[in-house]
């Protein structure tokens, strides 16, 4: 796959001289339809081959490797030997085709050959698209137009202002997959298999016309199929699933909107916890809203996953489990699951512009986020009120008192909640608020009657405390390099090293 930035309505002025590059043979050919060994059809003279610069003779001009006259609509049939061209490499488009077109598409023209040159439907190969188009100054070969870039999936996104190609970095990059956030380079389009609700077929082939109408479906092919690297782009809406939707062991699988605006999948799963990640699997996930879960939201085991803009609320256990995975959870809500919003054995969890709200009980171990076996937490951005655990440890973020070392850093983020038990022991606090009785460095401390004063529950977004302007918390947080750019809505946040910005995953509007 290409995206290339090609020119469909690239006009030229008419009688336009064209450096061309045509490499045609300095060998002989005959008039008609075979091939000769005389000498009658002189290279660089009309309906014949160019010569191997791409010159011919005065008053013509090279299209398709054969010489052609401009003032003339229809060129000669021309057979040449060897390798040099031959009447399919050019497209008679007599009085539909403009006798004195100078290269720009015609849409007389058929679509592998779209531009007119000299009454000649010609490709992109004929022209010299720099000296034509500076911005599209490169012949993309897929497509026969002029074109700013020639990117692949490895190197998808185009940079029009250099002509260069670089790495995904979003799931729009791959508007018919979805982006490895990995790797930066697209899953591949022909895996692709589409899903929406309406008008469907389970029968189908799973293509954008042709779509699936269940999840259950679509996950079922993605483990009898041969990708091991596939995207699911379902049409947002609610769908019910069976049981567990599962990401089978060693595969790469993108769920990620087939709306351009993102707007959110629904997926309900009473019985069961809804999607597994298997061993050395990878789950790439955007725009996806889990609900009353039977079990976890989500869970993996010696996996990837990047989780955006997903919601889980109300899950029997825990929102989310990561059994020695390596965790990314961006602009995410995790709301009133029973246990913990997060369950983290072993493994490393980053999170960012997220809120982790209302999770855990009063019975046992949870809260917000839940840490053991040597697992790591790094939340930058990161909004976390009112969760709840026994009584003894923390509320917000908990370390379980097992022979491993848990990690916690947290910067430039809120975490507010009844009591005063909140981090874990030698958690790293850093230009952050949160329920304390001291305070050191650049942190603040908020006790819990106080969060109504610094944050404003909203009420259209289970989970989600808006920031109130004019706060402490309004120039606490420092941007650094490598923070997010942009903030829970979409936001920009400041740039630049040691910029002030809010704390939390919001940025108040001002």
């Amino acid at each position: 796959m290409t995206w290339s930035y090609s020119l469909i309505g690239l006009l030229l002025a008419s009688g336009f001289t064209l450096g061309l590059a045509c490499n045609g043979p300095s060998g002989s050919t005959s008039e008609g339809s075979e091939a000769s060994t005389d000498t009658t059809c002189s290279v660089g003279s009309a309906g014949c081959a160019c010569t191997g610069g791409g010159s011919c003779d005065p008053g013509l001009l090279c299209a398709g490797s054969i010489c052609v006259n401009p003032d003339q609509g229809t060129t000669s049939d021309v057979t040449t030997t060897g390798s040099g061209p031959t009447t399919n490499d050019v497209t008679t488009g007599g009085d539909e085709c403009k006798p004195n077109g100078g290269g720009a598409v015609d849409p007389a023209c058929p679509a592998e050959q779209p531009y007119c040159l000299a009454g000649v439907c010609v490709d992109c190969g004929a022209l010299d698209c720099a000296a034509v188009s500076p911005s599209l100054p490169l012949c993309d070969p897929d497509t026969g137009l002029c074109a700013a870039c020639l990117c692949d999936d490895a190197a998808p996104v185009c940079d029009p202002s250099d002509n260069s190609c670089s790495k995904c970095d979003a799931h729009s990059d791959c508007p018919d997959s979805a982006c490895d956030l990995d790797t930066g380079a697209c899953l591949p389009a022909a895996a692709t298999l589409w899903v929406a609700g309406g008008t469907c077929n389970d029968d189908g082939e799973g293509s954008k016309a042709s779509p699936l109408c269940s999840l259950d479906e679509a996950f079922v092919r993605a483990k009898s199929g041969a990708a091991n690297k596939l995207a699911l782009r379902v049409k947002a809406g609610a769908y019910a699933v069976a049981g567990s939707l599962h990401v089978p062991a060693g595969r790469v699988l993108a769920l990620v909107s087939a709306n351009d605006n993102g707007a959110a999948i629904s997926i309900s799963s009473p019985t069961a916890p809804t999607i597994v990640v298997e061993a050395q699997a990878k789950l790439l996930l955007d725009g996806v809203e889990l609900a009353q879960s039977g079990g976890d939201g989500i869970g993996c085991a010696q996996a990837t996953m990047w989780l955006d803009r997903l919601v889980v609320r109300d899950a029997a256990i825990h929102g989310v489990t990561s059994d020695d995975c390596t965790v990314t959870m961006r602009r995410s809500v995790l709301v009133a699951n029973a246990t913990a919003g997060i369950k983290v054995v072993g493994g490393a969890l980053r999170l960012e512009n997220s809120f982790i709200s209302s999770n855990g009980n009063y019975e046992v171990p949870g809260g917000g986020v839940y840490l053991s076996a040597g697992a790591s937490v790094d939340a930058v951005y990161t909004t976390l009120v009112d969760n709840r655990a026994a009584a003894g440890n923390p509320f917000s973020i908990a370390c379980d008192a097992d022979g491993g070392k848990e990690t916690v850093e947290i910067r430039n983020s809120v975490a507010i909640n009844n009591g005063g038990n909140t981090l874990c022991d030698g958690a790293s606090v850093t230009t952050s608020a949160w329920t304390t009785a001291e305070a050191l460095g650049g942190n603040i401390a908020i006790d819990f009657p106080s969060l109504g004063s610094y944050l404003i529950e909203d009420p259209a977004l289970d989970g989600v405390y808006r920031a109130i302007p004019g706060t402490a918390l309004d120039d606490l947080a420092m941007w650094q390099e490598g923070d997010p750019r942009i903030d829970f809505d979409g936001d920009a946040r400041p740039s630049g090293d040691n910029s002030p910005d809010f704390a939390g995953a919001d940025r108040a509007s001002m």
